[in-house]
């Protein structure tokens, strides 16, 4: 009899802190929503793209604007994607399969919902997050059971630096009427800085002379939960790109950090399947 009273009190605390666990996982995911909705910022000026405002930009700058966007487009605020990929730990690690959904809104950060393949039928869902200065990743398997869980600190640096470099999926938050800044490198590279972003955080492109972003580079800051390994060099690049409305952007990239280095490892490859623009 005594064994099955254990049973009863060992079930009831399973019960109790599954309980626990999908209320945590809630608020997560009612915290995530209220980043969702705060990164909306459709743009209401009626300002639209003029091929003629990129003529005393360098010349890689001036081909990749008038690529990327059409005459009289609407200078977007915010972007929705939605992509699939493949994503590991480390460069001895496997390739887990993802999809996901992002919103990046350069002026206020970025919200990557995913769902990432775990072991046989397990999923892991969560999101990784960055929101007026301070970033985030919330991560579960099997519902509520949680996976990982990092927040502020050296995070929130890293992530400040993905979203600046993730910018060149809004090409319309580097036009000089939205404060990009362009400094020119030569015929095929250019350098450019968003508003209020220090010179560490300039963004490095390669453009081909079609127009069309080869390659994407800056120093980022890696960081992680209790680490911290300074600035590194990252990059993303491109190996497609697709029309969605009136722009064009890179639809298929590989991103790597130590980029360009002996110490280059690629963790992330990402195909954009639809892009909505706001």
């Amino acid at each position: 009899m005594q064994f099955y009273w254990w049973v009863l009190v060992i079930a009831a605390c399973l019960a109790g802190l599954v309980m626990i666990l999908r209320v945590r996982r809630d608020r997560m995911l009612a915290l995530h929503r209220q980043i969702f909705n705060r990164l909306a910022l459709p743009d209401v000026s009626g300002d639209v793209f003029e091929p003629k405002q990129t003529v005393l930009l360098p010349p890689p700058a001036s081909r990749y604007l008038r690529h990327a966007i059409e005459p009289g487009a609407p200078l977007a605020r915010t972007v929705d994607l939605h992509m699939i990929g493949e994503i590991r730990a480390s460069e001895s690690g496997d390739w887990f399969n993802f999809e996901a959904a992002q919103r990046i809104c350069p002026e206020r950060g970025f919200l990557w919902q995913a769902r990432i393949e775990a072991l046989g039928r397990l999923f892991a869902e969560g999101a990784d997050y960055y929101c007026d200065g301070f970033a985030g990743s919330d991560f579960f398997i099997a519902g509520p059971w949680p996976l990982s869980h990092v927040k502020g600190g050296e995070f929130s640096r890293s992530a400040a630096g993905r979203l600046i470099i993730e910018s060149i999926w809004l090409p319309t938050s580097l036009v000089a009427a939205r404060g990009a800044e362009w400094t020119s490198g030569d015929q095929h590279r250019v350098t450019v800085r968003l508003p209020g972003q220090a010179e560490s955080s300039s963004l490095n492109m390669t453009v081909a002379e079609s127009g069309a972003l080869v390659d994407v580079t800056m120093m980022r800051h890696l960081g992680g939960e209790g680490r911290s390994f300074g600035l590194m060099p990252y990059g993303l690049k491109v190996e497609a790109e697709k029309r969605f409305a009136e722009y064009t952007i890179p639809s298929r990239v590989s991103a790597v950090w130590g980029y360009g280095t002996d110490a280059a490892e690629e963790y992330l490859r990402i195909q954009i399947e639809n892009a909505r623009f706001l």
